[in-house]
């Protein structure tokens, strides 16, 4: 039974995880290119495949263990530290039962002559054949999901792993681990552009929280957020964390529907002074103060976060990203506003000289009329064609190649726009993989993720 039983479990687990996986899509360009977020998503689907693979040896983890990092200090039983070449029999059964049991009268944990589980080599027999199942089964659950992410990726990309150093040869199933198969797919994804990650960093540090969920659910979805960003090599820490909360819940207590916030906000501040170091306790002191809030208000009178409050910081973060792309309206309001303090300082002097001599009167006029012109000779007005550049006021002329209906200051357009562009119109910002190429989308392949494997695969950003 235990020969036939060992070769079964391989063979059946490896079909069944592989099959899964087969089953999971990859958005990819035409090109066969895939972008970094989407192989974190397809990763993050491979581990709950292996999580819902039948494990006995580890009960409510399946398989998911897997694809852990195989760090030093692991018990031996952990998955990673699975071999195929690895064997039990009744004797090293009886003789771990034996250690145990003289372990625990050495300590006297349970009580004097603490016995053996068994001394039966039957029994310890088929204890033996399952442990060796359980471990036939882990490894072909290895070999499925390895088989699945070499099809998915392709060998261009996994060969850096499964091959020895030379590169002639595959190594065998116990030479390596899933954990550096999945970091080879992700680092050979299509590079983020830089500003993009900045962009990421920018919308967590100005999340706004919808006061019609609970604030424990709200810090959930930031750290989900944050864990994201942390795949981009940016770390967000406790700290930061912290004052995301304080920061949201500082607003929420000047609003109607966040009175019940103001007690909890004052035991705060008196219990963490403004430059305390925050860390996990910290917060989870704090998110028990403000679940006492939570349960007594009515979380039905909150807007949702696009028609609520205006979030201070989010605010000025996204003022900070118009001005990191480049948007030359907050130039040319500065501009406006140092002209118009000028015009002021113009109009002070008149009106005393107006008390005084008409001809300085006279004079202050030529001064300021030459001013003027000398200012408008130095930067000169863009006349805009597209009508939604003019309404912007935008610094730069409309792309030629670009109509004006297609305009990413058209607030009717509904193609693909940047993330800063969308926070200037007060629109929802939309990933680009969600629009057709005909509205500035990605080029999707044959292969293409359909609504319900994508939800599938994972939970999306912004």
């Amino acid at each position: 039974m235990s020969t036939d039983a060992c070769y079964a479990a391989r063979a059946s687990t490896r079909t069944q995880v592989l099959d899964a996986i087969k089953r999971l899509t990859l958005s990819k360009t035409i090109s066969e290119q895939y972008n970094h977020d989407d192989a974190i998503k397809y990763f993050a689907a491979i581990k709950r495949v292996l999580k819902e693979t039948y494990n006995p040896g580890d009960p409510g983890h399946g398989m998911e263990k897997l694809i852990d990092e195989n760090t030093p200090g692991l018990p031996p039983e952990h998955p990673t530290n699975a071999t195929s070449t690895f064997t039990s029999t009744a004797q090293n059964v009886l003789t771990q039962y034996q250690q145990h049991a003289a372990a625990l009268n050495a300590q006297n944990l349970v009580g004097p002559n603490v016995v053996p589980l068994t001394t039966d080599r039957t029994e310890a027999q088929d204890q033996a054949d399952r442990l060796n199942m359980q471990n036939q089964a882990v490894i072909g659950a290895k070999e499925g999901t390895t088989e699945a992410i070499v099809l998915q990726f392709g060998r261009d990309v996994t060969d850096s792993v499964l091959k020895t150093a030379d590169g002639v040869d595959l190594k065998g199933i116990d030479e390596y681990h899933l954990y550096d198969l999945m970091q080879v797919c992700i680092q050979g994804a299509d590079r983020p552009a830089t500003g993009d990650i900045l962009g990421h960093l920018i919308e967590i540090i100005s999340t706004r929280f919808d006061f019609r969920k609970k604030v424990i659910n709200n810090v959930e979805a930031l750290r989900a957020k944050t864990a994201r960003l942390s795949t981009y090599g940016v770390n967000v820490d406790d700290t930061q964390i912290a004052l995301i909360i304080l920061a949201n819940i500082e607003v929420a207590a000047t609003q109607d529907y966040g009175n019940e916030f103001k007690t909890a906000l004052q035991n705060i501040r008196r219990r963490y002074n403004y430059s305390h170091v925050h860390n996990a306790v910290s917060i989870a002191a704090i998110i028990t103060e403000l679940a006492a809030a939570d349960a007594v208000r009515q979380l039905k009178d909150a807007p949702a976060p696009s028609k609520g409050f205006a979030n201070a910081v989010a605010d000025q973060y996204s003022t900070f990203a118009q001005l990191l792309q480049g948007a030359a309206t907050f130039i040319d309001s500065d501009d406006d506003e140092g002209t118009a303090a000028a015009a002021s300082d113009d109009d002070r002097s008149a009106s005393s000289s107006r008390r005084g001599r008409k001809k300085d009167k006279k004079k202050d006029k030529k001064k300021s009329s030459k001013k003027d012109k000398s200012r408008s000779r130095s930067r000169p007005k863009i006349k805009h064609k597209c009508p939604h550049c003019k309404a912007q006021k935008r610094g730069s002329e409309h792309p030629k190649h670009i109509p004006f209906d297609k305009c990413n200051w058209n607030p009717d357009y509904k193609g693909y726009r940047q993330g800063w562009v969308c926070r200037i119109l007060g629109i929802d910002f939309k990933p680009r993989k969600d629009f057709t190429p005909e509205l500035g989308g990605y080029a999707k392949s044959a292969q293409t993720s359909s609504d319900d494997s994508s939800s599938s695969s994972g939970s999306d950003d912004s």
